[in-house]
């Protein structure tokens, strides 16, 4: 009644305003769910300097909108990890160097806390993995070394809660095999101590870790079991514990590619691409914050390949699944979304027939009204990167073109704020055939 109350301001609060009150607001609630997403994006901004190639980006948002992008770019002698800031209202900072010279680096990855204040991660061509934190204002922190010196390491990935407090991810030769390892790095930039997460005896890759609101995180990789790669998954406690290794996926075929979502509670959504003896095809399993974990779902059909797994949570539990699967002529990007409790939706196709499309990435509105899909699809010349959204009622938003055509762009990003403002980024030839960093927002 207070919100009906609050519509009717100035006037009398009586029983059968407030009736009629009440049904115009569901009316206009369930007009909303159904309605199409938009996916409106801006034209595209250029955020890397010209005269030598830069690749990979990545990209974090805060709660309203500021946004940072990394990335690795040519010097001339050397790949640099450079970053740039774009706030809400679309204003571009400098560029800033993050790495040091003299030292090629590369697989640069950021995280962003509630407040703007970022931490980017990225290996070194010597084998170290390295972490600088860099204020909302701006202001670079000290180059800290987050691995060992005396082995390779390899692949890191960050993730932080709210206040900044995060947990870095990576895998490292341990003399004999590969072994994911971990460290925490608190938002006034110290480091805890390094944690050894998968087992020795096999090479373990590809770790992935989310962080719950609590500071909790879930690990994932894939490790070989003598025979075949098995996806497996680690919890370890704001205080520093490390539960039991769970093995997800079932043995007897390879299992790769593994990703984890996780919402505020510390549930977690794992999904991987596993082969069914004759096609790959993507699989999901959760993991509550219990460690108790469920079945497996098949998510993608039969009969073609599907790969490139990404997956979103929304604050419900509910996931959207998102991959590239071979229609029989062309890869296309397709969708679904699984219930914690383990209901499917239906599968979707997201690009077009008739080219290929790849990379597909997701990210969800914090409200979870929505899923904002981007991609890389050919024109029949030149790849573009493309974009469309999901609503919760599986209603999709007209596919938009984000890249301008004439020259490919690929790999690209997505990163969504709080409002449900998006921030896409990729990498893009330009006329003088140097790869240069872009981004578009909407909607």
């Amino acid at each position: 009644m207070g919100i009906a109350c609050e519509l009717a301001r100035g006037n009398t609060c009586d029983p059968g305003r407030i009736a009629r009150l009440a049904v115009l607001m569901a009316a206009l609630a369930a007009t909303a769910a159904l309605a199409p997403a938009r996916a409106d994006f801006g034209a595209p901004v250029t955020l890397s300097t010209g005269g030598g190639d830069a690749f990979q980006p990545q990209v974090a948002v805060d709660r309203v909108g500021n946004a940072v992008v990394v990335w690795p770019r040519f010097d001339g002698a050397n790949y640099r990890i450079q970053s740039r800031a774009r706030s809400a209202a679309g204003a571009l900072g400098p560029i800033q160097n993050l790495s040091p010279a003299g030292q090629s680096a590369f697989d640069a990855q950021v995280a962003v806390d509630a407040d703007g204040d970022a931490v980017a991660v990225w290996a070194r061509t010597d084998g170290i993995i390295q972490a600088r934190g860099r204020s909302a204002a701006g202001a670079l922190g000290p180059i800290q070394n987050l691995s060992q010196a005396d082995r390779d390491a390899f692949a890191p990935r960050v993730a932080v809660r709210g206040n900044g407090n995060g947990v870095v991810v990576w895998y490292r030769d341990d003399g004999a095999n590969f072994r994911i390892q971990a460290r925490t790095r608190i938002a006034a930039g110290a480091l805890g101590g390094i944690q050894t997460l998968s087992q020795p005896g096999q090479d373990a890759f590809s770790p992935q870790v989310a962080v719950d609101a609590n500071g909790n995180a879930v690990v994932v990789w894939f490790r070989s079991d003598g025979t075949n790669f098995r996806i497996q998954a680690r919890t370890r406690s704001a205080a520093g514990v490390l539960g039991p290794i769970r093995t997800l996926s079932q043995p007897g075929q390879h299992a790769i590619n593994p990703q984890v979502a996780i919402d505020a509670n510390g549930n977690a959504v794992v999904v991987w691409s596993r082969s069914d003896g004759t096609r790959t095809r993507i699989q999901a399993r959760t993991f509550s914050a219990g460690s108790v974990v469920g079945p497996i779902r098949t998510l993608s059909q039969a009969g073609q390949n599907a790969i490139n797994p990404q997956v979103a949570l929304r604050p419900n539990g509910n996931a959207v699944v998102v991959w590239s699967r071979f229609d029989g002529a062309n890869d296309r990007i397709q969708a679904r979304t699984f219930s914690g409790g383990g209901a499917l939706g239906p599968i979707r196709n997201l690009s077009q027939p008739g080219q290929n499309a790849a990379d597909p990435q997701v990210a969800l509105r914090r409200n979870g009204d929505a899923a904002v899909v981007v991609w890389s699809r050919s024109d029949g010349t030149n790849d573009r990167v493309q974009a469309r959204t999901l609503s919760t009622a599986s209603v999709l938003s007209p596919i938009q073109n984000l890249s301008r055509p004439g020259q490919n762009a690929n790999v690209p990003q997505v990163a969504v704020d709080i409002q449900g403002d998006a921030l896409a980024v990729w990498a893009r030839l330009d006329a003088a055939a140097n790869s240069r960093i872009q981004a578009a927002a909407g909607p």
